[in-house]
Parts: structure tokens; C-alpha cells; sequence
């Protein structure tokens, strides 16, 4: 917002592009230490999603909650559809 244009545009289909072939973005399926680092960094006492699940629920779930965590996102991954559960929002007042 509020920046100038850029003046080089990024091409996400091109697959020879250096910046990808250069970068450390892999396509592999998520690993139990990456998720568990993303929870880490969830705020706490915070209004939980449409889901009603806090992040404390996550953060203290242990082992099983990232094993199935994992399952689910991998399956979104894999199967390059979002659930559209995931893409609404509820903003109070």
C-alpha cells in the first residue's frame, strides 16, 4: 500500500527463474519441526478463528496435535484446494 509499482514483476510460472532456483523454498510435504515452530510463534490470549480453537490448544496440545495437524495440512498441500472453511473470517466489535 501506498508504494510505487515495481519494476520487475514476478513470474510464478516461470520454474527457471534464478530467485527460485536460488532460494530455499522446498515443495516437500511439511515436517512435524516446521509446524511446531509456526505454533510457537502464535500469540496467545487471542480471540480464536470461527473455530472457536484457541492457540493455547495448539501450543499445549503436544505431540498428537501436531501429528494431526500435519495429516490435515498435508492433505491441503497435496491436493492444492483450500478449504473454504479457512478462507472466512469473524471480526467483533
Amino acid at each position: 500500500m501506498n508504494q510505487p509499482n515495481p519494476d520487475t514483476l514476478f513470474d510464478f510460472n516461470d520454474e527457471n527463474d534464478s530467485w527460485v532456483n536460488d532460494s530455499n523454498i522446498t515443495l516437500d510435504d511439511i515436517s512435524h519441526e516446521e509446524l511446531r515452530n509456526a505454533i510457537k510463534t502464535l500469540k496467545n490470549n487471542k480471540a480464536p478463528g470461527i473455530d472457536n480453537l484457541p492457540a493455547e490448544l495448539f501450543k499445549h496440545g503436544g505431540d498428537v496435535i501436531i501429528e494431526k495437524l500435519v495429516e490435515i495440512v498435508i492433505i491441503v498441500w497435496n491436493s492444492e484446494k483450500v478449504p473454504t472453511e479457512w478462507t472466512k473470517g469473524c471480526i467483533i466489535k
